[in-house]
């Protein structure tokens, strides 16, 4: 193995002064090694340095701070063009005898029902294609297939050189900088990439008509390729990353699983790409250099490999890379995870990334144990704002075009559900997470505590230390606004009692100046099972706050008893008091709000998504109850809540809109 590209294994290296400085800062700092010595292959300029843009240093310090990392990424919309659109088509690679034709002309697509990002039909067409080769920047590349989408809205783009492009909206075509940019996006005056250099956009026009369009697959690893003469296009940070890691650390393995081998050869050819462009005196020596696998002289080893069910198995990992998650196989899904676990579990690193794909798979299930705080991993999204040119006018723009929902679906990087929720999901999107403006003992504040007013306190009780969440809620019933939170899996009973007796102690503390009132305070908690252990606690501590006033269901018991009748009621009276236009529960907390996102109808009751937690929702059902009961004798409790008499009395009612798809 002798290349004037890869450093020989155990070769020996003289370094200056200045290099042993900047083999330190490189080995401590990846951000720092990745800005000044790793390089990428640009589809025009060739040979450029990789530098990194603020969201993606993000990603980067977040990859060497945390073990597990979930990365959800906006997904590349693809290629959807016109029938009549041309393309330089030849029988062979070396492109002898090509020809223009349009692209019906090249159509006999077969009826088919492909879906596409969130389980969405996409195609309705295909056709499988064989010698036939499209002409792209670097030569002519073989076609897999065509497929025929289902109807788009058509956008016309009109270039100074005289070329013309019809397509859909979400069409990629390239900027003169290599980067993919959509269709609807560009404005006058922007330039892309044309067969032969780059040309201006002068006219961009709204068709005001839908059409059936195209797509062209390509087998090998390109992704762009020529449309009416104009360049179209089809994860280099964890590439740079996972380098850096095998680069600087000693007898770690890397590994790269893909949904397809051609996703993790992309990765190991970027990887090897930054190796060869590395000086000397920072890169190790290679012992093995093949096409799916590098081991360095230090013994660390890089290799890629489809995702299949024994990914890892038997392995020793320290770093392993799932690139786009979703869109493997359920099945192998459950049979990968199960198989490479054990090692990560023993101290490997990960990092788990993909464009969603539905909302029943892994790799949603994983988002919402990270947004929960309940799996280990860390949640990492790159939003609209951190990417260049996509600015509030941008984002408006494209609302504009493309309506809310698709929106929200195509650049906002969100899931899409169906399932019935109890939140109306116009609502949900409504809701804001705020900061907490301080923490204490493990509560989250987001409003200061005013003496003049009422406080109700709901506990919920987790069954069993490490497991769920203890959770306690904090309303100010006059503004019905969520005032405190307190959510911990790792206290018992007793603990949490002390948290309960602690935050009414310290609402009680606070004092009018002038009238020496202090708030008035009603408090209690779910009993059922290990809840009852808060009861006795309390009838049995003599210190507790005597101005505090314990609600319960019935006289017999403390708290409150959570059956399936009780709850359904206390989910109605939640869901109308969240979905009230005027006066309703203003809820601050963002695990509370992705929650009730992830909160759905599940049998005869609710409960929460595989892989997300309700504990917080559990605490609120109890600050629902205690609120019915004290409008049952507060008259102006009750006008503040209930627009009817038969809205307050309708405890057995179901009736819950139906469900709709939601976006979280």
């Amino acid at each position: 193995m002798k290349s004037e590209f890869i450093k020989q294994a155990h070769s020996e290296t003289e370094f200056t002064a200045e290099q042993v400085q900047e083999l330190k800062k490189c080995a401590e700092d990846p951000v720092y090694f990745i800005n000044n010595y790793c390089y990428i292959q640009h589809q025009k300029l060739g040979k450029i340095k990789f530098t990194l843009r603020p969201y993606q240093v993000k990603i980067v310090r977040a990859l060497q701070h945390n073990r597990w990392c979930i990365l959800l990424q906006p997904r590349q919309t693809g290629k959807c063009f016109y029938k009549q659109t041309l393309i330089n088509i030849s029988a062979k690679q070396s492109g002898e005898n090509a020809k223009l034709i349009k692209v019906e002309d090249l159509s006999n697509t077969e009826p088919c029902e492909i879906l596409g990002h969130n389980d969405i039909l996409k195609f309705i067409g295909k056709q499988e294609l064989s010698d036939t080769f499209i002409e792209t920047p670097t030569g002519f590349s073989k076609v897999k297939r065509l497929l025929k989408t289902v109807k788009y809205k058509e956008y016309k783009i009109t270039l100074a050189d005289g070329k013309e492009l019809i397509c859909a909206d979400d069409h990629l075509l390239i900027q003169p900088n290599g980067t993919p940019k959509h269709a609807i996006e560009f404005k006058i005056d922007d330039q892309v990439q044309v067969l032969g250099g780059s040309s201006t956009i002068i006219s961009i026009e709204d068709l005001q008509q839908s059409s059936e369009m195209y797509d062209i697959e390509l087998e090998d690893d390109n992704h762009v390729f020529y449309t009416n003469g104009i360049l179209s296009h089809n994860t280099e940070i964890t590439s740079a990353f996972a380098y850096w890691f095998a680069c600087f650390q000693s007898d770690k393995n890397v590994l790269v699983a893909s949904n397809k081998q051609k996703g993790a050869t992309v990765i190991m050819n970027r990887i090897k790409f930054m190796y060869e462009s590395t000086p000397d005196f920072l890169r190790p020596g290679v012992k093995y250099y093949n096409r799916g696998s590098i081991e360095f002289d230090n013994n660390s080893t890089i290799w890629s490999e489809a995702t299949t069910e024994d990914t890892g198995r038997g392995k020793t990992v320290g770093f392993f890379i799932s690139d786009e998650t979703a869109h493997i196989k359920k099945n192998i899904q459950e049979e990968m995870w199960s198989s490479i676990f054990p090692t990560l579990s023993t101290g490997g690193s990960c990092v788990v990334m993909s464009t969603p794909n539905g909302d029943h798979e892994l790799f949603a299930e994983l988002w919402r144990g990270a947004m929960s705080n309940t799996n280990g991993f860390v949640p990492i999204q790159v939003f609209n704002h951190e990417v260049p040119d996509r600015d509030a006018a941008w984002e408006e723009m494209m609302k504009n075009k493309l309506g809310e929902l698709r929106f929200r679906q195509e650049f906002g990087c969100e899931f899409l559900s169906d399932d019935p929720l109890l939140i109306k999901s116009l609502t949900l999107q409504g809701l804001r997470e705020a900061n907490p403006i301080f923490i204490d003992k493990g509560f989250s504040f987001w409003k200061e505590i005013d003496p003049n007013k009422t406080y109700i306190v709901g506990a919920d009780v987790a069954e069993g230390v490490n497991q769920d969440f203890s959770t306690i809620q904090v309303l100010e019933l006059e503004t019905m606004e969520q005032v405190a939170e307190f959510r911990n899996n790792t206290i018992n009973e007793s603990q949490l009692y002390n948290a309960i007796k602690y935050i009414i102690t310290k609402i009680l503390s606070y004092r009018d100046q002038r009238t020496g009132r202090f708030p008035t305070i009603y408090w209690s908690f779910e009993n059922n099972s290990a809840g009852a252990a808060i009861g006795t606690l309390y009838f049995n501590d003599d210190k507790f706050p005597d101005e505090a006033t314990l609600l319960s269901s019935n006289g017999e018991r403390a708290g409150f008893r959570t059956v399936n009748k009780p709850k359904l009621e206390a989910c109605r009276h939640l869901k109308n008091l969240t979905e009230k236009s005027n006066g309703n529960l203003k809820i601050h907390s963002r695990l509370l709000i992705f929650e009730l996102k992830n909160y759905i109808a599940k049998g005869a009751s609710y409960a929460a998504k595989h892989g997300a937690t309700d504990d917080l929702i559990s605490a609120m059902l109890i600050i629902m109850r205690m609120i019915k009961q004290l409008s049952e004798y507060e008259p102006e409790i009750f006008q503040s809540l209930y627009s009817t008499e038969e809205d307050f009395h309708d405890e057995t009612s179901n009736d819950f809109d139906e469900p709709m798809p939601f976006i979280m």
